[in-house]
C-alpha cells in the first residue's frame, strides 16, 4: 500500500495489528524502525510502501532503478533486499537477522529523499 501521509501509515499498521494479532510485534518493529530513521540525519527515507507479506510485514522503497525491502517476521527477525538495476547491484539476506547490517544503511542512503 502506497501511503504519503504518516497518520494514514500508522492507521494501516493499527488495522493490520487488529486484523492479524500475530503481527503486533512486527508492526511495532516497523514503527520503531520508522522512528529511528526519522531521527537519523544521514538517511531520509520517504514513507515505505507497506503490505502484508508471506512472512509478516513488508516495507519497500523504490526510487528509479533502486529497490530496497525489509520483510519483518512476527518474531521481528528480518530479511532484507537491495537492487540497483542500472548498476547491476543486488545484495541482501535471506537468512533472518535481528539487526540490519551496515550495508543496509549504505543502500538506504541511496534511496533517501
Amino acid at each position: 500500500m502506497s501511503i504519503n501521509d504518516e497518520a494514514a501509515w500508522h492507521h494501516f499498521l493499527a488495522t493490520l495489528e487488529r486484523d492479524e494479532p500475530e503481527l503486533r510485534r512486527a508492526c511495532g518493529w516497523a514503527r520503531a524502525f520508522w522512528f529511528r530513521v526519522s531521527i537519523r540525519s544521514d538517511v531520509r527515507l520517504p514513507l515505505p510502501n507497506t503490505m502484508r507479506s508471506e512472512i509478516g510485514v513488508l516495507l519497500s522503497w523504490r526510487v528509479g532503478a533502486k529497490h530496497l525491502d525489509i520483510d519483518i517476521a512476527p518474531d521481528c527477525q528480518m530479511d532484507w533486499f537491495f537492487r540497483d538495476s542500472h548498476g547491476d547491484v543486488t545484495d541482501g539476506s535471506d537468512d533472518p537477522v535481528a539487526e540490519l547490517p551496515d550495508a543496509f544503511w549504505q543502500y538506504a542512503m541511496q534511496v533517501s529523499r
